[in-house]
Formats: structure tokens, C-alpha cells, sequence
């Protein structure tokens, strides 16, 4: 029997740290010649259905999660995701102006019954008639 050959540990480490500055780059180029994405996507969707009920069968995605400490996913998210989250954001803008006017747009044809003095008969008749519109202009592909 034979053993795997690898360069080891630390090559393989030496080799991550002298790739991250090409990462970019080579990143942006291999998205820019990428062709048909979408179409092999979607033709690609019940192997992911099926990836995804064999993730929860197995409980593999719960197992990574428990893997993870509180404090792990906390640095992980405060460094990286304040850092990156108003660039995003900005980057986004344009987007977001156009789908939230869709979004109210919903909202503001949903018409309402007046309120009463009852806090529950006024969530039940209130808010929920927009949740409704919400899902079914959702369901329906408004929002794309």
C-alpha cells in the first residue's frame, strides 16, 4: 500500500500566501470569460434540491455549525463583515432604489380595514393583508 505524496503543511501554506495577491485577478477573469452561468445553473437545480436534502439528512451543514465556536464566528463576522458590508452597500445602491419601489409599491395597494381597540384584531387585519401581497407579488416574480 502506498501513502498519498503531498508537498506538506507548510508548502501547501507557503503556496496560499503567495496566491492571495493573484486571487483577485484571476478571480475577475475567470468570471469574465464564464459564459451561460445561468443557463447551467438552473440546469443544475435537482442536483442542488438533492444536495441540499442530503446536507439536512445528514445533518452536515448543522455538524459544520456546531464545529464552529461563538467567538470563531463572531471575529469572523465583525472583521470581515463590517469591513465589507458598506461597500456593499454602496455598490448596491442603485439596485436597492429600484426594488424597494416595488416592494412599496405592493404595500401602498394593499388597503386596509380601519383599526380597532383590539391589538391582536389589528395585527390580524393590518398586517398581515401586506405579508400576503408581499409573498404572492414573490411568488408571482415582481421582484426580479
Amino acid at each position: 500500500m502506498v501513502n498519498i505524496k503531498t508537498k506538506g503543511a507548510q508548502a501547501a501554506s507557503a503556496a496560499w500566501d503567495a496566491a492571495i495577491p493573484r486571487v483577485g485577478p484571476a478571480y475577475k477573469a475567470g468570471i469574465e470569460r464564464t459564459t451561460g452561468w445561468k443557463e447551467a445553473a438552473i440546469a443544475g437545480e435537482e442536483n442542488y434540491g438533492a444536495g441540499v436534502q442530503r446536507a439536512v439528512a445528514e445533518r452536515s451543514r448543522a455538524a459544520g455549525i456546531e464545529a464552529i465556536s461563538e467567538t470563531k464566528w463572531k471575529t469572523g463576522a465583525t472583521k470581515l463583515g463590517a469591513e465589507r458590508i458598506g461597500r456593499g452597500m454602496e455598490e448596491a445602491k442603485q439596485e436597492y432604489a429600484t426594488n424597494i419601489t416595488k416592494v412599496i409599491g405592493v404595500l401602498e395597494s394593499v388597503d386596509l380595514p380601519a383599526r380597532t381597540q383590539d391589538a391582536a384584531t389589528n395585527i390580524t387585519n393590518r398586517s398581515i393583508p401586506g405579508a400576503v401581497a408581499l409573498q404572492e407579488a414573490k411568488r408571482r416574480g415582481d421582484f426580479r
